[in-house]
Order: structure tokens, then sequence, then C-alpha cells
């Protein structure tokens, strides 16, 4: 997934930003957390105020992400592209694409995940039909504006398997966020290198 854009594991983006690793039940969620919702993307979970850049994303996504099974475990970073480093993110459907290089986060196709391998979402948005030649309308805050800091949430199986998906938006000019694909239920897809079955 070279043209695909990652996160790390643990640590801190370029701005200092953390990432955290929520492991077991959720346990470390705290008294708030709500599960994903029934592995469906749930748009607009509501629009509040994120505190911090990374940091609150992070926090946002260590409250809402929650494992389902005993052996799952939750990993939660701020989303960086791979290709050029940058952190500012437009939006379109259930997908990223970086303000610096214009490429795929890789929320919809797998790219996002350190190993990178590929699926789909189930169920995935809609992409938006679009006239030849003009381009899809990307998502705006409540306040209009469209550009975006993002954190991703995976929950993981015992053999390192993605099985649902979380991001996390946060708006660059007025600090506004919301989770915006929410316990989504990953599907691997097919590719040359990993064949169906």
């Amino acid at each position: 997934m070279g043209d695909s854009a990652g996160t790390g594991e643990a640590g801190t983006d370029r701005h200092g930003g953390a990432s955290a690793d929520v492991s077991g039940n959720g346990s470390e969620s705290g008294s708030g957390s709500r599960s994903g919702s029934d592995g469906g993307i749930d748009i607009g979970v509501g629009w509040s105020s994120v505190s911090g850049s990374g940091d609150g994303l992070v926090a946002l996504l260590r409250t809402r992400a929650t494992a389902r099974e005993p052996d799952e475990r939750i990993t939660v970073t701020a989303a960086v592209c791979a290709s050029c480093g940058w952190d500012c993110f437009e939006v379109v459907a259930d997908e990223c694409f970086c303000e610096g290089c214009c490429l795929p986060l890789g929320v919809r196709d797998g790219g996002v995940h350190p190993d990178g391998f590929p699926w789909r979402l189930t169920p995935a948005l809609p992409w938006p039909s679009t006239p030849p030649g003009s381009a899809p309308p990307v998502l705006r805050c409540p306040g209009g504006h469209d550009l975006f800091e993002a954190a991703v949430a995976h929950a993981t199986g015992p053999a390192g398997e993605v099985r649902r998906v979380w991001l996390a938006l946060r708006c660059t000019e007025d600090g506004t966020g919301t989770v915006h694909v929410d316990g989504a239920t990953v599907t691997p897809a097919p590719c040359s290198c990993h064949p169906a079955p």
C-alpha cells in the first residue's frame, strides 16, 4: 500500500501529540465510554469542542472505542500521512485525503493500519456521485471548515487481524470534533498478495 498513508503503533506525532494503546476489554476507557455502534458506520456522532491536537483526538477515541471480546486489543493513534508527514486532511465519505500531498490515508481500504493489509469497511459510506470533471463534496464542520486533524482506533484480534475501525476528526480552525467512523467492521479484501479463499 505504498500510495496510502499510515499511523504508528505508539509514541508521539510530529507535533508531540500522544498515541495510546488500550488493551483488554476497554477498562481504561473511563466511566463515560460508549461502545461502538452495531458495527456499522455512524456519521456525526455529535460535534463538540475537542481540546488539544492529537492528544484530544486520542482521548476522544479512547473513550469511544471499546473491545467487544476479551482477546481484543484497542490501539489509538493520531494520524499522520506516511508519504509526506503532514497531519491535516480533507474528508470525503469515509476516507481522509492529505492536504499536503492529496494521497488517501487508507481508512477505506486498509492503508491506515501499520501492516497495510487490504480491507473494506462494512458497510462503507456511499461515495458521493459527482458530475464528470468535478470534485466530490468534502465534509465540513458545523462552522463550515473542511480541514481536519484525524485519529484512528483499531480493534485487533489475537493474531493481529483488524476487526473494527474508528475515525475521529478535529477541525483545524475552530477545534470542533466528532467520531466520524464509529466501529466500522473490517472485511478482508482480496488482492494479488492476499487472494480470496
